[in-house]
């Protein structure tokens, strides 16, 4: 029901998504270290949409239904939309600090993944599968990354 296409213009509107709210969040908080650190949470969005659009670049042609593509794509846009997921909830404009920030990211991440797993259960072919397999692993080690962060176990999210 879901080509690899679909998937990946998903994920890359995911992390516009989660980019503008970064960026429009840097832009109000008075904090500079807060605004440094959603400075550099949005550039690592734009890392992942453009690893998103070379996932799919490198992906061979699926052969798939056009009717049911086109209903796929459609349910696809109408889900995600203009949504932000969990960041939505959250007015990171107002956090108490740091580590408010970094738990609303890890709560996007872990939503994004979530909403992969669903749509991977839609999946027949095994190419796609395995793409988008990629892209929950993309997630989860951001994920990863930021909750290392937290827990004062690393750095910034982009070291390492």
């Amino acid at each position: 029901m879901f080509s690899l296409h679909d998937i990946v213009a998903v994920a890359i509107k995911i992390e516009q998504n989660g980019e503008q709210t970064y960026r429009d969040a840097a832009g109000k908080v008075g904090d500079p270290q807060l605004a440094e650190l959603l400075t550099k949470l949005a550039d690592q969005e734009v890392e992942h949409a453009e690893w998103f659009a070379a996932l799919g670049e490198r992906a061979g042609p699926v052969e798939v239904d056009q009717e049911l593509a086109g209903m796929g794509a459609s349910l696809l846009h109408d889900i995600v939309g203009g949504e932000r997921f969990s960041l939505g909830d959250v007015d990171l404009t107002t956090s108490k600090g740091v580590d408010e920030v970094f738990r609303a990211a890890i709560e996007l991440e872990r939503d994004t993944v979530i909403f992969y797993e669903m749509i991977g259960s839609f999946l027949s072919d095994p190419v796609t599968a395995e793409q988008l397999e990629a892209i929950v692993a993309e997630e989860t080690n951001h994920e990863r990354r930021l909750q290392s962060f937290l827990d004062g176990k690393a750095g910034w999210p982009d070291e390492g």
